[in-house]
């Protein structure tokens, strides 16, 4: 028996055997089911913040980004967490609210999701999101301003701080 990996009773199925000297268990279904929530929550805020730069919307970037993580809270909150950024998930697993191989596993499906809506946001809008550089310190101020207000309002979730049917609305907001 190997120290730390899961014990394999593979006579069933002999292809199998291999999965017993993994250092991980292998992906579960409730595993793929919240990466692949994940996946498509960051693949929709990603595609949604990149097309709304470079297309006229009604809303402000900003906005578009808060009602859309508010509403993944809502939509797959249940499932995964709706961590939608891997910043987020780095910070869950740092306090234990988060098991090492499903982090992994969130990461990997977020990056892909938010790859994925970047190709697909360059072939709708033709790759040009209009963004001209402007006060690099001002940009800076703003993100993290932005970046501090996201993570108080996850912390006061996770603290258990706010009403949970709050939640989506104390971070998208």
């Amino acid at each position: 028996s190997f120290t730390g990996f899961r014990e394999c009773h593979c006579s069933l199925r002999p292809n199998l055997a291999i999965l017993a000297i993994l250092p991980f268990p292998p992906l579960s279904p409730m595993n793929f089911r919240a990466a692949l929530a994940e996946g498509i929550g960051t693949f929709v805020l990603t595609f949604l913040v990149f097309t709304s730069l470079a297309i006229e919307f009604p809303l402000a970037t900003p906005v578009i980004a808060g009602l859309t993580l508010g509403t993944f809270v809502y939509i797959i909150g249940g499932i995964s967490g709706a961590h939608i950024n891997p910043a987020v998930t780095l910070a869950l697993f740092s306090i234990g609210k988060i098991k090492k191989n499903d982090a992994v596993l969130y990461i990997v499906a977020q990056i892909v999701g938010a790859l994925v809506a970047m190709a697909l946001g360059q072939t709708v809008t033709g790759g040009d999101t209009g963004i001209v550089g402007g006060d690099t310190s001002y940009d800076i101020l703003g993100e993290v301003i932005g970046a501090a207000m996201l993570l108080l309002g996850i912390s006061a979730v996770v603290a258990e701080r706010t009403p949970k049917d709050a939640a989506g609305l104390t971070i998208g907001v």
